[in-house]
């Protein structure tokens, strides 16, 4: 179940980055992030790849001491 989540959560932050550069490459811009990150796919992916892996520590950690 931790599993189906964990690449729930991964797919849909792929799915940003690819999105964000077709915005990006159409004229677009990013609303949230500030460009460095947001104009260099690898970076984005690599912030997406930092968050999912974050959510994923501090899950464990507040099922671990009993917060969920």
């Amino acid at each position: 179940k931790d599993w189906v989540l964990l690449a729930t959560h991964a797919s849909f932050r792929a799915l940003d980055v690819y999105s964000t550069h077709r915005v990006i490459s159409m004229g677009g811009r990013e609303q949230l992030l500030p460009s460095s990150i947001a104009d260099h796919t690898p970076t984005m992916a690599a912030y997406s790849a930092g968050c999912v892996a974050l959510d994923w520590f501090v899950t464990q950690e507040l099922v671990k001491h009993h917060h969920s």
